[in-house]
């Protein structure tokens, strides 16, 4: 692993905050059950940070920093903290729309199975994968079409989105799964296409016959696509 010392410091804060989280809210759990909703959403939240600074460590070492954990993204927190609101007032007021605890379980499960699918797409491209949209073709940078790729587009990018939508289906929050739905749909409708752009500048014939094979499986957006 590759690190510059002066992120460091702030590397071992950051983790330890994190896991220190990830462990209070393991026992947290146990103290709290039958409600357990809001200490889960606090193992996984933390754990996604832990697992993309993580990732990185393993398939990019040349690319690691503090910005590895990806904790710089304001509009993300001021989500959350939406979604934290929802919860509580919708407690307080509307404690029976918390009642409902299949549908924390379909989150807990959605959580799981997409932050595998976005670990394993980070894995599958190893250092092809960047947090960052490449405007220029790097040396080595490949086309990757095996594995997960082989089925999907921009696994990583269906593994976040399912993964923001279960952690609002694990805190039972109906107004926050809406927008979570639309809201990072929109996102990706705008970023997928402009990725895209730029790799069809970089593999040509190869990525637009990639393309038509493969699928995203994020609503609203176009997959396969036409062209």
């Amino acid at each position: 692993m590759t690190l510059d010392p002066v992120f460091l410091p702030r590397v071992v804060l950051t983790a330890a905050i994190l896991g220190s989280i990830i462990g209070g809210s393991i026992i947290a759990t146990f103290f709290l059950y039958p409600n357990f909703q809001l200490p889960i959403y606090f193992i996984a939240i933390p754990w996604f940070h832990l697992a993309e600074f993580l990732s990185t460590a393993n398939y990019q070492p040349q690319r690691i920093d503090i910005n590895s954990f990806i904790l710089d993204n304001y509009a993300y927190f001021g989500a959350h903290l939406f979604s934290l609101l929802e919860y509580y007032l919708e407690l307080q007021f509307f404690p029976n729309l918390k009642n409902y605890n299949i549908i924390s379980y379909i989150g807990i499960l959605l959580i799981i199975i997409s932050q595998f699918l976005r670990t394993l797409a980070m894995r599958t491209a190893g250092k092809n994968f960047s947090h960052h949209i490449k405007s220029n073709l790097e040396e080595n940078h490949k086309l990757i079409t095996n594995g997960i790729y082989h089925y999907l587009r921009h696994p990583s990018y269906t593994g976040f989105y399912y993964w923001a939508i279960g952690t609002q289906l694990l805190l039972q929050n109906p107004l926050s799964v809406v927008l979570f739905f639309y809201l990072l749909a929109d996102f990706f409708k705008n970023r997928i296409p402009f990725e895209e752009f730029h790799l069809i500048r970089f593999f040509g014939d190869d990525y637009k016959n990639y393309r038509k094979n493969t699928y995203i499986l994020i609503p609203f957006i176009n997959s396969p696509p036409n062209a």
